[in-house]
């Protein structure tokens, strides 16, 4: 008896949860750093919270599982590169703990996201394959 997986269809990227929480994050990123002196960080991390949503929504549109896995792999990447410049921003004291533990959780709750529908499209794909074997 062959079982169906339960791996979401998204007929719009907009319908993916972690494009969703990717889209509030980068809202929440440019509250706190658009107006930030500082240039060439408000650039770099603001340009790395657009990213995260950017990239779920162009693995969406290859329509190939393989393709937008590698996409949500580099999703994740950024994700944690944002972590990365979060925990600059808290120690050159651009952001106080208080609001830092929060954006931060918001980034851990993303990666969150992304790692189970990485692992929803693997297991949706080893699934086709041990169909087609």
């Amino acid at each position: 008896m062959k079982t169906e997986m339960a791996t979401p269809k998204f007929h719009k990227f907009e319908d993916i949860i972690a494009w969703q929480k990717a889209q509030d994050l980068a809202v929440i990123i440019y509250q706190l750093f658009g107006k930030c002196k500082d240039y060439e960080f408000k650039d770099e991390i603001c340009k790395t919270s657009v990213s995260i949503s950017s990239l779920i929504a162009d693995g969406h549109g290859q329509k190939n599982q393989k393709e937008f896995l590698q996409t949500l792999n580099t999703a994740s990447g950024a994700c944690s590169r944002l972590e990365s410049l979060l925990h600059l921003a808290f120690k050159i004291q651009y952001l106080d703990e208080q609001t830092s533990n929060q954006v931060l959780q918001s980034c851990n709750d993303l990666s969150k996201i992304l790692f189970g529908l990485k692992k929803s499209i693997k297991n949706k794909m080893q699934a086709q394959t041990e169909e087609t074997v």
